[in-house]
């Protein structure tokens, strides 16, 4: 493996998938791809890159519908401002492991 690194953020454009391209703009072999959401099973474009990459994925908690958490390891959680109504979402950092 090259170091080669494959972050899916959810949705396809707007700060998660553009503003991680912009921050990692000269991280070299780093791809960012926006996957869609809700994210209910893992994109296929993530478990395609495992060959050949560290693969991780980006998601806000309320998108987040997988049940089964085998072949993700949650790297971290990062809190995001509590709204108005009370509620706090979290910005989940997982990593593909491949293994099911």
């Amino acid at each position: 493996m090259d170091n080669k690194v494959l972050v899916g953020t959810e949705g396809y454009f707007g700060t998660l998938p553009d503003g991680l391209q912009i921050y990692l703009e000269k991280a070299p072999n780093t791809t960012v791809v926006g996957v869609g959401y809700p994210i209910s099973e893992i994109p296929q474009k993530l478990t395609d890159g495992l060959g050949d990459s560290r693969v991780f994925l980006l998601v806000n908690d309320s998108r987040f519908r997988i049940e089964s958490k085998e072949g993700l390891k949650l790297i971290s959680s990062y809190p995001k401002a509590t709204q108005l109504s009370g509620v706090q979402e979290n910005l989940l950092f997982f990593e593909l492991t491949g293994k099911e």
